[in-house]
């Protein structure tokens, strides 16, 4: 599927958090009861058509290992990333913490001219009895860490059908058609859209950026 955008994508957190199952659900609707920890990255793509802002958004999303004997390894690919989403596990007496010390990081390591919010996703919300901190306490840390704010269930796919959409349209109203750190356009669609604008005789125009419908 060709695309407008390309948006590439860093998932942090600590072990156990979720970071693997929530890509699996969203990139590929499916759950397993059994994972094993992730080995240093792991990688997936899926584009999307996101009618919010009439876009083709193409993610590249990098799952990394939440150990920090991976540290080493990891610390390459919080550059050039166009937004960091940090996984929260609701049922962890210590998720603010832990999420405050990743958020930390991040704005350490990341590219400086990377400037859109990172983004807090809850996760496990499928374990009701069991929760630390409700949904308006995530949102009231989300707010007073400058962040946007999700929650999901990977189990029950709770809250992940549109999920990259929203962060979609999180990333685009932070960019909208600027290519920047993690954010590309497609340039051979730039190119296919100028010479059709060329041959019907917009001369003058044909060259601009996209604008959001």
């Amino acid at each position: 599927m060709s695309y407008d955008f390309l948006y590439k994508i860093i998932v942090l957190g600590s072990v156990y958090n979720g970071k693997t199952s929530i890509i699996d659900r969203v990139v590929r609707d499916k759950f397993h009861t059994k994972y094993q920890n992730t080995i240093g990255i792991d990688f997936s793509s899926t584009t999307r058509e996101v009618s919010e802002i009439d876009k083709t958004i193409k993610f590249h999303l990098w799952d990394t290992a939440g150990g920090k004997e991976w540290a080493a390894v990891t610390n390459v690919y919080y550059k050039n990333v166009g937004v960091a989403i940090i996984v929260m596990d609701c049922t962890c007496e210590n998720a603010f913490k832990d999420a405050m010390e990743w958020l930390k990081m991040w704005n350490y390591k990341k590219s400086p001219d990377c400037e859109t919010a990172p983004i807090l996703i809850t996760t496990k919300i499928d374990l009701v009895n069991d929760r630390k901190y409700d949904k308006e306490q995530g949102k009231e840390f989300a707010k007073k860490t400058g962040c946007k704010y999700f929650e999901v269930s990977a189990l029950t796919g709770a809250n992940t059908k549109y999920l990259l959409e929203k962060i979609a349209i999180h990333i685009w109203e932070s960019n909208g058609c600027t290519s920047s750190t993690g954010i590309e356009r497609n340039a051979y669609l730039d190119l296919r859209e100028s010479e059709r604008r060329f041959r019907n005789g917009n001369y003058t125009s044909y060259l601009n950026c996209c604008k959001m419908q």
